[in-house]
């Protein structure tokens, strides 16, 4: 057993490093254990079909106040993607292509998203306020987004439109996604669909999100130990023990959980957190669908596609050159639709859209059978919304901190950052800590 440190953090993804880095500047020690052999998390540049790609979270923006904060801080660099350029659409209806030039066609699928969105302002006018204050009605928060949809009574064209675009975004079926939570991303982007897509899907780190997490991870002042997969946390009079599957037993004043929702019942948290904590855990977020990289042959730049949630793949468009050819980027809603290794079913979904496209490569991860995640980002299910604040309440000096927790952002890179800034105080208050020694 090693002698107690004030906290053991759960996880070297961006929540994790960046509440070891900030109570770690305060004179508290702190021990990072990671059960894999990188840091990131979620985050995972790796090198694959001849370039470098983002296996996990991707993009950034200026107005995520906390990712950009730390874009600043470190002098990192971004650079726009191939995805915020529109030439020509494609989706299908029946199972039938149909195409237009972008601008024939983005606006069928902004009136129907500035209607879904439209109200984003009137239920989080404050969007990184406490969710205690958030006053969502039950019923609103119950809805799903494929539940607004349906009632727009939109025509076919704007239909496949908008569920293709929903589903992708959101990582799952329409119908299983609650609607507060793009209304919190809605009102994060300034309360307008237009900015929220840009925010979610234009803009890259330069050097990738690894070059970031290893700048933050250089400034932590205490261990970071990969390969430290975590089995139980013990809560008892004197703090915690938290013991590693490889028999390991740690012991600390604290401890922050930095794992995703649908991981955290791997571990075996003693005694059990509180009810309010385990029914969310339990029910588990959304997203639990697919991310696709695929080298093209030829130029394809300004293709996007768009189909429901039975094809596999829900959304793909450009994203860059690839020596000249073309790089895609697609999302699906479930990974018992598509093997994203699997270059075969890829193009054949593919296909459905536009059979002449000659797909080179694929590749991906699966993140839902990942056992550090067991799901892809943040997406609440309808009714979530209403526990967020049970789930960030802390218990005898446990937290749990990530994106999946955070009050503004949550999904994105910025809600880890601004899930670890708002409890780093609070697990400073718990220590007893001034706040700079």
């Amino acid at each position: 057993m090693t002698r107690d440190i004030d906290v053991i953090i759960v996880g070297a993804g961006f929540a994790g490093l960046i509440a070891a880095r900030e109570l770690s500047s305060r004179g508290i020690e702190v021990l990072v254990v990671e059960g894999r052999d990188r840091l990131g998390g979620r985050t995972w540049v790796d090198d694959r079909l001849g370039t470098r790609l983002e296996m996990g979270g991707t993009w950034v923006h200026w107005l995520s106040p906390h990712v950009w904060s730390e874009i600043t801080r470190y002098g990192a660099s971004i650079v726009e993607t191939g995805t915020g350029i529109a030439r020509e659409m494609t989706w299908l209806v029946d199972g039938e292509p149909r195409s237009a030039p972008a601008e024939e066609a983005a606006p069928l699928l902004d009136e129907a998203m500035n209607r879904l969105w439209g109200e984003s302002r009137t239920y989080f006018p404050y969007p990184y306020a406490d969710p205690a204050t958030y006053e969502v009605p039950e019923a609103v928060d119950a809805r799903s987004i494929g539940d607004v949809i349906d009632e727009m009574h939109l025509d076919e064209d704007a239909y496949a439109l908008a569920e293709g675009m929903m589903s992708a975004m959101f990582n799952a079926p329409i119908h299983s996604v609650g609607v507060t939570q793009g209304l919190r991303w809605t009102a994060a982007a300034g309360h307008d669909w237009a900015t929220m897509f840009e925010v979610s899907s234009l803009y890259k780190l330069v050097d990738g999100t690894r070059g970031l997490v290893d700048a933050i991870a250089a400034d932590v002042r205490g261990d970071i130990r990969l390969n430290v997969p975590v089995a139980a946390v013990e809560r008892n009079g004197q703090g915690f023990a938290v013991e590693t599957r490889s028999g390991e037993r740690l012991t600390a004043r604290s401890v922050i959980l930095t794992v995703p929702r649908n991981a955290v019942s791997a571990i075996d948290i003693r005694p059990a957190l509180d009810p309010g904590k385990r029914q969310l855990l339990d029910e588990g977020c959304a997203a639990l669908g697919t991310k696709v990289w695929m080298k093209v042959r030829g130029d394809h730049t300004g293709w996007s596609a768009y189909a429901d949630g039975s094809l596999g793949l829900s959304w793909c468009g450009y994203y860059g050159p690839a020596d000249g050819d073309s790089m895609l980027v697609g999302f699906g809603p479930s990974t018992e639709l598509l093997d994203v290794t699997d270059l075969e079913q890829v193009r054949a979904v593919m296909a459905r859209w536009r059979p002449e496209l000659e797909i080179l490569e694929c590749t991906g991860h699966d993140w839902v059978a990942d056992e550090f995640s067991r799901q892809t980002y943040l997406v609440q299910r309808p009714g979530q919304h209403r526990g967020l604040r049970a789930l960030q309440r802390p218990e005898d000096g446990l937290f749990l901190v990530g994106s999946d927790y955070a009050s503004g952002l949550g999904g994105y890179i910025s809600g880890a950052i601004e899930s670890a800034y708002e409890n780093v105080p609070r697990v400073m208050r718990h220590l007893g800590a001034e706040r700079t020694r």
